[in-house]
C-alpha cells in the first residue's frame, strides 16, 4: 500500500535546533539534505530557535505546527539527523 494522494496534501516536517552540543558525534540536517537532492524544497524545521534540545520538544513544537493552520492533510515527521530519503 502507498502513497496515493497527491503531494501538495503533505506536510513534510523535520526538528534541527542548528546545534549538537547533546549529541556531538551526530550530523544534524542529513533529511534536509536528502530532500533537497531528490528536489525537495517544501518541508517544514521546526526547532531552531530552541536553546538546550531535549526530545520531548517533539511532542510540543510538532502540535504547534498541527495547531497553527500550516499543516495539510497527511504530516510526514522525520528527524533531521537520523532519516535519508
Amino acid at each position: 500500500m502507498g502513497f496515493s494522494g497527491s503531494a501538495s496534501c503533505l506536510s513534510i516536517v523535520t526538528f534541527n535546533n542548528g546545534r549538537g552540543e547533546s549529541s556531538p558525534g551526530k550530523r544534524l540536517g542529513l533529511f534536509e539534505e536528502s530532500l533537497r537532492a531528490s528536489g525537495i524544497e517544501d518541508f517544514t524545521v521546526l526547532g531552531g530557535s530552541a536553546g538546550e534540545w531535549r526530545n520531548v520538544m517533539k511532542i510540543k513544537l510538532l502540535l504547534e505546527f498541527l495547531d497553527s493552520g500550516r499543516a495539510r492533510d497527511y504530516v510526514m515527521m522525520a528527524d533531521s539527523a537520523d532519516v535519508l530519503l
